[in-house]
This record gives structure tokens, C-alpha cells and sequence, in this order.
């Protein structure tokens, strides 16, 4: 019994690491896709929704974005929630964020 719960708590724990990935690539990629010269808000959320949907189900997960100015451009700032839903632990939220440069 005490290997199995070993087992699961490992699962768990890899599986938290996964999501965590999952949840910087969906960002730096919603960044990036709206830094680009025909993107935007709109563009960057569809596209970390469709990463989030296509490798965790994108369920239990809220994407926000924001644009600040700098210089001559500014800077798209996507973070993305993601709740992991832990066995017996209830969920635990991981946040992750990315910045990308726009030059208009």
C-alpha cells in the first residue's frame, strides 16, 4: 500500500509539472501570436485556448492579457490560469505568464 501511494503522489506531482508547461507554452504562444502585426487580443486568447483544449483539455482554465506601452511599441503580457485538479487534494491553480514585444 505504501508503494502505491508513493506511486500516486509521483503521478501527481509529474502531472502538476506537465500542467505548469502546458500553461507558459499557451502563454508565450497567445504573446507572441499577439505581438504579431495582424494579431491582437482576440488572436492571442483563440490561440491559447486551442493550446490549452489540444494538450489538457483546456477546462478549469482562464486566460488574461494586458498591453503596456514601451517606446516606439508596446508589450502584449498574456498570464494563464490552470486549475490541476490533485487527487483527494482538491484543486491547486498554476499560473504562468509571457511577454511579447509588438512594434506598432
Amino acid at each position: 500500500m505504501p508503494g502505491l501511494l508513493a506511486l500516486t503522489l509521483a503521478a501527481q506531482m509529474l502531472f502538476a509539472g506537465y500542467v505548469s508547461t502546458v500553461a507558459f507554452d499557451a502563454a508565450s504562444e497567445a504573446a507572441t501570436i499577439a505581438a504579431t502585426a495582424d494579431g491582437g487580443y482576440w488572436a492571442g486568447k483563440q490561440r491559447a485556448q486551442a493550446v490549452l483544449a489540444g494538450l489538457i483539455g483546456g477546462e478549469n482554465s482562464k486566460v488574461s492579457a494586458s498591453k503596456q506601452p514601451l517606446g516606439d511599441g508596446s508589450v502584449w503580457r498574456f498570464r494563464v490560469l490552470v486549475t490541476n485538479p490533485f487527487l483527494g487534494f482538491g484543486g491547486v491553480t498554476v499560473s504562468q505568464q509571457a511577454e511579447a514585444l509588438s512594434e506598432r
